[in-house]
């Protein structure tokens, strides 16, 4: 974690972010009434204010770029990214009517199934792939499994991350390796669609639910799993 404006060097790739999309040009006239205008009490986008519309008050709105929003909480969550692609990762082969890691590589877990095991060398375990996280409350971290004696329960480590909030990861949680975590609600399926709620006129993304992807058709993506109830919130006004 870091208060920073930007990452570490030794840990340059962003955890947790949510994008904003930016907003258009526009005249703001919100409040506003008057015969001698258009466009009256609304958001008149893409054009400037007109010289009877600042006469009698709308506000000039000037485009507001994109921006990757990675400050949650005045704190910037960092890490570092395996050099190995997932593609190219050592994985099980089948070995009769089992699955075994190949010959001098060992399985990063004792908790995954087939399909989500990854395997490393006896010298490269810190390798292993994060397949777990979460942010939760100092309370409910307790039901996680700390304790490396402990062999019955895949293993977590914790970091404090605010007041009263932990983030808890595991290598060895029975899923696939964690590329992205998303903050905000369920991504929609095509990346540059966002659902959010409605803050102002201008802005880019306006969707109330996600549309669908021609594609897929979809239209949420269904590899993004939604954290518990019981997991840290935050709001949009702590998210810079």
């Amino acid at each position: 974690m870091t208060s920073n404006t930007y990452c570490p060097t030794s840990h340059p790739e962003i955890v947790l972010s949510r994008h904003f999309y930016g907003s258009d040009l526009g005249c703001d006239c919100l409040g506003i009434y008057s015969q001698w205008i258009t466009g009256q009490n609304s958001m008149n986008q893409g054009e400037d204010c007109s010289y009877n519309q600042t006469r009698y008050g709308c506000l000039q709105a000037t485009p507001i770029t994109p921006v990757r929003q990675a400050q949650i909480n005045n704190l910037r969550v960092c890490g570092s990214a395996n050099a190995t692609k997932f593609l190219d990762i050592t994985r099980p082969e089948k070995n009769g009517n089992s699955f075994k890691c190949p010959t001098g590589t060992y399985a990063c877990s004792n908790f995954t199934n087939a399909t989500n095991t990854v395997c490393q060398t006896n010298t490269s375990m810190s390798l292993c792939p994060i397949t777990d996280m979460q942010i939760v409350k100092n309370g409910v971290g307790t039901a996680f499994n700390m304790n490396k004696n402990v062999t019955t329960s895949p293993l977590y480590t914790y970091v404090n991350y605010t007041n009263g909030v932990s983030i808890v990861s595991s290598t060895q949680a029975n899923s696939m390796p964690i590329t992205t975590y998303q903050v905000g609600i369920k991504p929609c399926m095509n990346m540059m669609d966002q659902e959010g709620r409605y803050f102002y006129g201008l802005e880019v993304q306006q969707n109330t639910i996600c549309p669908i992807e021609i594609n897929s058709e979809l239209s949420y993506d269904p590899r993004y799993i939604k954290q518990s109830s019981s997991a840290f919130q935050t709001n949009e006004y702590a998210v810079q």
